[in-house]
């Protein structure tokens, strides 16, 4: 005779430990690695994970098969939506570094689902390229977004002078009580000092990642847009 205790083990429906992780198996972890040729995946790293170890068989590995939604109930970017098989899947992995692994997950705000995934795509993308032998360029999105938020009223003020003028990618500094006269069919955009504090200064900041080009002559202070910027400020 079955005990009353048995059949409620037996009956009672299946409930996950909180503590439960799905965790990648091997095989996935292997496959997240070997998409991005062993480099970390974040755009501003791209450190190399794997190599060998001072004796002739040894390899060291500095790579972590991280999730993009969390494997633990209460993790970073925990989407319960997922089933454990679409937890522990090759497309909610991410192939990162030690250091930028434990970068993500202290700062989800920053480091959400969405630019994760925009990581892997541009990994796995860059990988494919160096594998054919062709020359990659470096990819500026998560630089830009950085960048954005440090300078956020600039770039709003760039992003919609580009809306109405798609084509312009030249541009002056001035004062509003300044007057310069542009050719009339050569349209130059304008900020000003008025409503931006340091502007030269942030302005050289983007200097620094070659996004602006300084072209000043006739002591106005001119500069010209790369297309990576551009592309930005339009997608």
């Amino acid at each position: 005779m079955l005990t009353l205790s048995y059949l409620h083990k037996q009956c009672a429906p299946e409930t996950r430990h909180p503590m439960m992780r799905d965790d990648f198996t091997q095989s996935v972890k292997e496959q997240l690695a070997k998409r991005v040729g062993f480099r970390c995946s974040n755009p501003e790293c791209r450190q190399q994970t794997s190599g060998p170890q001072s004796r002739d068989s040894g390899v060291i590995n500095i790579g972590v098969a991280a999730h993009i939604t969390a494997a633990a109930r209460q993790g970073p970017r925990r989407d319960d939506a997922l089933t454990p098989e679409e937890r522990t899947s090759a497309a909610n992995g991410i192939w990162l570094c030690q250091t930028c692994a434990k970068l993500v997950d202290s700062d989800v705000i920053a480091y959400s689902e969405a630019v994760l995934r925009d990581w892997k795509e541009t990994a796995e993308a860059m990988a494919l390229l160096e594998l054919k032998g062709l020359r990659v360029v470096s990819d500026y999105r998560a630089l830009l977004r950085k960048l954005e938020d440090q300078l956020p009223d600039l770039m709003a003020e760039m992003r919609n002078d580009l809306e109405e003028f798609p084509f312009r990618r030249e541009f002056i500094l001035m004062k509003r009580e300044w007057c310069y006269n542009a050719a009339p069919n050569n349209l130059i955009l304008e900020y000003f000092f008025d409503d931006h504090a340091d502007l030269r200064q942030k302005i050289m900041i983007l200097e620094n990642y070659r996004l602006v080009r300084n072209i000043t002559h006739n002591n106005v202070h001119w500069f010209r847009m790369s297309e990576e910027l551009v592309d930005y400020l339009k997608s």
